[in-house]
């Protein structure tokens, strides 16, 4: 068994706090447009529109806190050297301090950013699987089909429904992918 080592990362440290503060800032800055887009849609409630970004942000930033740490593990040098190909975790997990806070919050802002924008891009991927149906071959109608219904009816859902969802599973999704790339280290 290796033994593990901890690579010192203090989050008071200039470079690691001024990266804290951009990513609390960058998902402070997409849930006020996330905030905007359902306000414009008829949604009003001040609890939604304070406690839910709120909890975001918290499980986003304890996420980030969580990678940081775990990838600050660095495993001590073996005792042989063994021959190994390099491969992406490996670059992942081999960084300094700065690099390693970067790429924390990179891996745990992408889930949330990708399911935000796919949730913003729902009414054109409704119209191209509208307009697949029409030009897909018999073997694929009825998936296009099933999927362009299934779209239809969660765009016909109430906007606080559609909101709880949207930031639901994107803090979710970035929670997994965190636990998963924090469990392989």
């Amino acid at each position: 068994m290796s033994e593990l080592g901890k690579l010192r990362i203090r989050l008071s440290a200039r470079e690691n706090f001024s990266t804290a503060i951009a990513l609390i800032a960058v998902i402070a800055l997409i849930q006020v447009v996330i905030i905007w887009f359902f306000y414009s849609h008829g949604l009003t409630d001040p609890y939604l529109f304070t406690l839910i970004p709120a909890g975001v942000v918290t499980v986003l930033t304890s996420n980030w806190i969580y990678l940081t740490e775990k990838l600050a593990t660095i495993p001590k040098a073996p005792r042989k050297p063994s021959p190994s190909k390099p491969s992406v975790p490996s670059f992942i997990f081999k960084s300094h301090t700065m690099e390693i806070t970067v790429k924390s919050a990179i891996i745990t802002f992408a889930p949330f950013i990708i399911l935000t924008i796919i949730a913003f891009s729902l009414p054109a991927l409704t119209r191209f699987l509208a307009w697949l149906q029409g030009v897909a071959p018999p073997q694929i109608s009825s998936f296009t089909e099933s999927m362009h219904n299934s779209l239809i009816s969660f765009r016909m859902t109430a906007p606080v429904w559609k909101y709880i969802y949207l930031e639901t599973f994107s803090a979710v999704a970035s929670t997994l992918v965190t636990l998963f790339v924090g469990g392989r280290h």
